[in-house]
């Protein structure tokens, strides 16, 4: 395999395992909080599962891979099959998405320091474990990325039915007249953003302090370790 291919297929690697991790247990979440308020759609259409190519979206995985931003097939949901308030029960069930994505972020974090940590204790290869570090900690960061992504407040994303739920009723019901125009809208929104890098920015702003938070919560496991693939690969 030439070298080139072989380093290119690296710096991919850590979106590749998110397009079979991430995504997928992003909507499990979302499905299995549905069930648990009493709507078992996703149930009976085989969404309630862990194996992921029963979430993959092509065009999603795709722009996971390539772009390092992505999709899996939304669950389905229907609020009328919830126990107790509707707008609640959706408000939960949006959620549940990006709090399973900080959930990973979490747990690739702690891996990122183990694999560090390990290596005080077992005479690997440390080219080896630097890398695992890479991918680790790559992949802590991104999840959080996709977590306050889904979290702006525009349809279909998680955000805005969380935003619904808070707002009186007749601008919620505006707010869902915006789904029709929501592709467009978050077009604009990255394309400005392109440019400016404001919601760019406040991700930014938001994860680095997320990471920090981390890293006091695991001072045990020692101090966090990132070395860019750029460096590894020299």
């Amino acid at each position: 395999m030439p070298r080139q291919l072989f380093l290119t297929i690296i710096e991919y690697l850590p979106f590749v395992l998110m397009v079979f991790i991430s995504l997928p247990l992003h909507e499990f979440a979302h499905a299995y909080v549905a069930n648990r308020l009493g709507d078992d759609t996703a149930y009976y259409q085989g969404r309630l599962s862990l194996n992921p190519l029963k979430h993959l979206d092509l065009f999603g995985t795709i722009s996971m891979v390539l772009f390092h931003f992505g999709w899996a097939k939304p669950v389905p949901v229907n609020p009328m099959r919830f126990r107790g308030n509707m707008r609640r029960g959706m408000a939960l069930v949006a959620v549940a998405g990006p709090t399973m994505n900080l959930i990973l972020s979490f747990i690739f974090f702690v891996l990122s320091k183990l694999v560090i940590l390990l290596y005080k204790f077992i005479p690997i290869e440390i080219s080896f474990l630097l890398f695992l570090n890479w991918i680790f900690y790559t992949i802590s960061i991104t999840n959080i990325g996709l977590a306050f992504f889904n979290l702006i407040p525009i349809p279909p994303l998680d955000g805005s039915r969380i935003l619904s739920y808070l707002l009186p009723y007749k601008a919620a019901r505006f707010l869902d007249t915006v789904e029709r125009y929501s592709f467009y809208i978050l077009l604009g929104i990255l394309f400005v953003d392109s440019r400016i890098g404001i919601l760019s920015g406040i991700v930014s702003f938001l994860g680095t302090n997320i990471l920090w938070l981390f890293d006091k919560i695991t001072f045990f496991l020692g101090d966090a370790v990132y070395i860019p693939i750029g460096l590894l690969l020299q």
